[in-house]
């Protein structure tokens, strides 16, 4: 279509016309490519947010994360990813929720946030 519409303008004699029609159809191109490889790039890092398997509990025993019931309390070192809801009931930390919400920033917990 574009080949189509420029050589239109090209026979009646608008070939400003022409090469605009050829210009923008070839930035939208660009743009297109631009869009597409940040949605992969971002795509890829959803991706790779791998799944937790093994907690480690508040008295030193490790539990796989199936085996969590209501109540239990998990201890998180820095970098961890948070298996489970939960309560924050002692310290702070900044939590990803990418794999819950998408939302790509750490969300501040305080003690008593859920």
């Amino acid at each position: 279509l574009v080949i189509l519409a420029a050589l239109a303008a090209a026979f009646q004699g608008e070939r400003a016309d022409a090469a605009l029609v050829v210009l923008l159809f070839n930035l939208s191109k660009v743009v297109e490519s631009i869009a597409l490889n940040r949605v992969s790039s971002a795509l890829r890092a959803v991706m790779q947010l791998q799944a937790v398997h093994t907690v480690h509990m508040v008295d030193g025993k490790a539990l796989p994360v199936s085996e969590l019931q209501p109540g239990d309390e998990i201890a998180l070192r820095p970098g961890e990813e948070c298996p489970a809801d939960g309560l924050v009931s002692k310290g702070s930390a900044s939590c990803s929720e990418a794999a819950l919400s998408g939302e790509s920033h750490p969300i501040q917990k305080q003690q008593g946030d859920l």
